[in-house]
């Protein structure tokens, strides 16, 4: 099972990415000396709207004693710099900042850059910051849950990850005997789908609820995700009729993406 340490109710770490084009700042014609960056996080989600807690930047190769700014670029250009408070130091013309933006976050799909300038002229290399992708996983909010529970709107919310971003996703539900269309949906761009499930009309029984989420990959590749969740309880009635199995989508913005809370019953 696919272990989701990073998904705010949608989504976790990277292996795929969309990389950032070459976006390089020109160079100062007289140009001390060729720094170099690193950057932390290295992947970004886009679908989470923020820049949650920014970059970390460190920097070694920089004229020591020299101011560093470091400048943020997107698709248009430049979108802000920010001056590290503290300069580069000896004895390798080494500096370390955090730098939040505090510009508006650029829209989905749009990729940004990091690069750094001394004023005396050092140049740093570029770093791209990838689109978060992530792995190939499905969670539920629950293992077990009564009849009554599953009566109740949203009962299942389910998360299941490894689409193509932007793509088709359709999901089923079997339970007591029979299988419902539990919706369709489209893979966020960290490739992602977040939906909830609940029995909204028939009668609850116990029994496997079991959800099986199937779309495609990125390379074309069937992803077909399975998750069982075990009722248990009362035969229990709710909006009288024909069984019915409610659904609904549900956000998968996150940068910070925690795990699904696992509740036992």
């Amino acid at each position: 099972m696919t272990s989701f340490t990073r998904i705010r109710f949608g989504a976790l770490a990277a292996t795929a990415a969309i990389v950032a084009g070459g976006f390089f700042a020109a160079a100062p014609a007289n140009a001390a000396q060729t720094g170099t960056i690193t950057v932390s996080p290295e992947y970004f989600d886009y679908t989470a709207g923020d820049w949650g807690d920014g970059f970390s930047v460190s920097g070694t190769g920089f004229t020591a004693g020299t101011t560093v700014t470091i400048d943020l670029v997107g698709p248009s250009g430049s979108l802000e710099t920010y001056e590290v408070p503290t300069p580069a130091t000896d004895p390798d013309g080494a500096f370390s900042a955090v730098f939040l933006p505090t510009v508006a976050f650029p829209a989905p799909g749009d990729t940004v850059s990091l690069t750094a300038t001394s004023t005396d002229g050092d140049t740093s290399n570029t770093v791209a910051i990838a689109q978060w992708i992530a792995p190939s996983g499905i969670e539920t909010n629950v293992t077990t849950l009564t009849t009554a529970e599953l009566t109740v709107e949203n009962a299942i919310q389910i998360l299941a990850c490894g689409y193509a971003p932007g793509s088709d996703v359709t999901a089923e539900a079997v339970y007591d005997g029979s299988t419902y269309s539990a919706g369709s949906y489209t893979a966020a761009l960290n490739g992602c789908v977040a939906f909830s499930l609940w029995l909204a009309g028939g009668t609850a029984v116990p029994g496997d609820f079991t959800v099986t989420v199937s779309g495609t990959d990125s390379d074309g590749n069937a992803v077909v995700h399975t998750k069982t969740v075990t009722v248990t309880g009362e035969a229990t009635t709710t909006g009288g009729g024909t069984p019915t199995v409610g659904n609904a989508a549900t956000s998968t913005a996150s940068t910070q993406a925690t795990r699904l809370p696992v509740v036992s019953g």
